[in-house]
């Protein structure tokens, strides 16, 4: 006679359970990362925006010397009358620069001139991507902020310091 083997129930134990859980929660995690809206192209150039004002706020200090933040509809561009060559960049595909303090760009550009000691006189461009619109508002410091939707600079006084 053989020995029977002890049967176990059909069905999984807690513990395998637990663990598909985990599992499925980190590929979760990981694909909403994918999707985030970090990776739109409205909010990449919004962020290169923040960034260029940064740069243009810091290369001002820095070179105690007056610096020019262009803005077009397509392009940014911070350049300074020390010679250094300019510093362009193209906006993400699929966005523009709309406006700058109601200003509607339409071919030509703006430029936000940040002086020596490094402040600019406030300003809110206006970033667009198919019907969606963001603000990035610049205040005298030159630490920009993004605010979704689209904002006067008076409405971001009221509602916003």
């Amino acid at each position: 006679m053989c020995p029977t083997a002890e049967r176990r129930p059909a069905g999984f134990t807690l513990l395998e359970l637990l663990i598909v859980l985990v599992i499925m929660g980190v590929l979760v995690a990981v694909g909403a990362g994918a999707l985030s809206v970090e990776r739109n192209p409205l909010y990449t150039g919004a962020q290169a925006l923040v960034t260029a004002s940064s740069t243009a706020r810091s290369r001002a200090l820095l070179l105690n010397a007056p610096v020019t933040l262009e803005l077009g509809q397509t392009f940014m561009e911070i350049s300074s009358e020390n010679g250094d060559r300019p510093l362009r960049e193209a906006f993400p595909k699929g966005m523009s620069a709309a406006s700058v303090d109601e200003h509607y760009l339409l071919g030509g550009s703006q430029k936000l001139l940040f002086h020596p000691l490094g402040v600019v006189q406030e300003h809110v461009v206006h970033l667009q991507s198919g019907q969606d619109t963001l603000s990035v508002y610049i205040p005298a410091t030159g630490t920009a902020r993004i605010l979704e939707g689209q904002f006067s600079l008076e409405q971001i006084r009221k509602e916003f310091l």
